[in-house]
């Protein structure tokens, strides 16, 4: 089956390692399996090998942000033009997609949130490099090429129930939600969304394993509740009981629902020498607090030329 393909030239996407946290690659080395790695990002990033998560699949985040923190144009909120608006170094903002590119080969999921949609009206959740598709397959034993996707919405009502997306119908997708969610996209999506579980409890995550797996033209919906919200950590719980090990997430409001969970491992953040100025920075609107907040140890540095700065960033909770 054919996708949406772009190449990657390997002499455009090296990026230069200018720091390496040796002690930290050892601590995250030693929780995976280091025979599993794409051979095409260590020639132009890095070796890279991720750990299977314990009680929750190990989860990255890749986000673009500019030189002053900021993730979007007011006026143009598409994610990827905050890395292609540098005009100095097209090759860099190339770069940034490679890496969205290859943390999606090293996924089993997908995980994004409606604002996205909302944003790209021509969104495809496949790995775009070709090399990465064959890649995933021969060296880290994915059986599928490419990850399936999770949307996560609170109630339903922020999704763009006529993306393209729903209608592909090639690749696995489903949509995690509340109780009032699921009712909501079963009533509105004209006969495209149906209710199929309600997660009770870790083990509902056997059920899950068929449904995050499967194309459709029913879009499954999957629910569980915490109070008024979705019960996040139920559902990454789930997942790992569904043998879901790596997570991309692709959302910043998810990424930080997922820190303050204490459930995020890496995020992977690209820094632009664009400055956009504005509020839209990650998580602007949901503060953390002085006494309570995250942190995070740089693992990994990487430059292009002198535009583009590109961080593997391990969460700290404990600190």
């Amino acid at each position: 089956m054919d996708y949406p393909s772009i190449e990657f030239d390997e002499k455009k996407v090296t990026s230069t390692t200018c720091y390496l946290n040796e002690e930290m690659l050892a601590e995250v080395n030693s929780a995976s399996d280091t025979s599993k790695y794409l051979p095409k990002v260590e020639r132009t990033y890095g070796k890279l090998s991720f750990p299977n998560g314990n009680e929750y699949p190990y989860s990255f985040a890749s986000i673009a942000l500019s030189v002053d923190g900021k993730m979007a144009y007011p006026e143009r909120p598409e994610g990827p033009l905050v890395a292609i608006s540098n005009r100095l170094n097209p090759d860099g903002a190339l770069t940034d997609f490679y890496v969205l590119n290859f943390l999606r080969a090293y996924s089993d999921l997908i995980i994004q949130g409606s604002n996205t949609l909302k944003a790209e009206e021509d969104l495809w959740n496949v790995v775009f490099d070709k090399d990465l598709v064959e890649e995933r397959v021969k060296y880290l034993g994915k059986k599928t090429e490419h990850p399936g996707t999770v949307i996560i919405t609170l109630d339903g009502t922020d999704i763009p129930l006529d993306h393209q997306l729903f209608s592909q119908n090639k690749l696995p997708l489903c949509i995690f939600t509340t109780t009032r969610g699921a009712k909501y996209l079963e009533e509105n999506g004209n006969g495209k969304f149906k209710h199929v579980l309600s997660l009770v409890d870790g083990d509902s995550g056997k059920k899950l394993s068929e449904i995050i797996n499967t194309v459709s033209e029913v879009i499954s919906v999957i629910s569980a509740d915490s109070g008024s919200a979705t019960d996040l950590k139920l559902f990454m719980k789930s997942l790992k009981v569904a043998g879901v090990n790596q997570v991309i997430v692709e959302s910043p409001t998810i990424t930080w629902l997922m820190m303050k969970e204490k459930i995020m491992n890496e995020y992977f953040l690209t820094y632009t020498t664009t400055f956009i100025g504005g509020q839209l920075s990650p998580g602007w609107n949901m503060p953390f607090s002085f006494e309570d907040h995250p942190h995070a140890e740089i693992l990994q540095l990487n430059n292009h030329k002198s535009s583009f700065i590109y961080t593997r960033q391990v969460l700290r909770y404990d600190k």
